[in-house]
């Protein structure tokens, strides 16, 4: 029986881990640009915040509202791809991340400020560590306030209508809600875990898995790897992946800008209280 190339297994966790990739990749581009004014009462502010960033890389082209059975299969596909988990799971990785920079970013600036006395500057830099571990608590829980449900079906329902017509959602959706894909995807995170683990690539890892699918979960990914949906997907995948993620960035950039302004306040007080001493 003609078995799954390794192109066509890749393609399909291609479109599932690509995003998510992206998003550990975006990181590096969060950056926390700040003026700060130790003295005279000003406040910290990012002055390249993300809220800016994200709009201007989100379109402002919309596309058609999808069909009642369209919306039903986008719930399958978001269901099938994890996409509100992972998302969470995101937003708390990153939190340390994006802590991390502002506590740099502060750092710099401290020891920098020529208006510090050295007994000032070492009083300054103790406070970081509680500081940087209460921001990072903070961008941590940033998902409990947010309809996170919500906001990925309002995600579904703006982003793939760009890309695929109400029929090829449906298509998409079935094949998503396959054993096949699921066995796929499941193997894919074995091997990848495997692969982190050990540290070591193993070409021959899927001929390994090959007795977990049947001869006609075999043909379904064939199928849909030579289908035109299928190629489809792989053609459009890095621009939809690229335009999920920048919809989620558009969606949270403003809280997190918001908790960072909320602790560089509570910083600039200390450092004040710190210098009329």
């Amino acid at each position: 029986m003609d078995q799954p190339g390794a192109e066509v297994v890749h393609r399909i966790l291609r479109v599932s881990d690509h995003f998510f990739r992206q998003c550990a990749g975006a990181s590096d581009n969060l950056r926390y640009h700040v003026a700060l004014y130790i003295f005279g009462g000003n406040v910290l502010k990012p002055i390249l915040a993300l809220a800016l960033a994200f709009s201007c890389l989100w379109s402002t082209a919309q596309a058609a509202e999808p069909g009642a059975e369209a919306k039903k299969a986008l719930q399958t596909i978001v269901t099938a791809q994890h996409i509100e988990e992972k998302w969470r799971s995101y937003i708390d990785s990153a939190a340390q991340r994006h802590a991390d920079v502002m506590q740099q970013t502060v750092k710099d600036k401290v020891n920098a400020a020529p208006q510090l006395s050295q007994a000032q500057r070492k009083k300054a830099l103790a406070l970081l560590p509680d500081w940087t571990a209460a921001v990072a608590g903070d961008l941590k829980t940033l998902d409990r306030s947010m309809d996170m449900t919500a906001l990925v079906d309002e995600m579904a329902h703006t982003v793939y209508p760009r890309f695929f017509t109400d029929h090829e959602i449906t298509e998409l959706a079935a094949f998503y809600s396959s054993s096949a894909y699921r066995k796929t995807i499941d193997v894919g995170a074995r091997i990848k875990e495997e692969q982190r683990r050990t540290g070591v690539s193993d070409p021959a890892a899927w001929d390994k898995h090959n007795d977990l699918f049947t001869a006609q979960e075999n043909d379904a990914i064939l199928a849909h790897g030579r289908s035109g949906l299928g190629k489809k997907l792989d053609r459009v995948g890095p621009a939809l992946n690229r335009d999920i993620l920048t919809f989620f960035g558009a969606k949270t950039s403003a809280s997190i800008s918001a908790i960072a302004e909320r602790h560089m306040k509570l910083f600039v007080a200390k450092m004040n209280a710190i210098t009329v001493k």
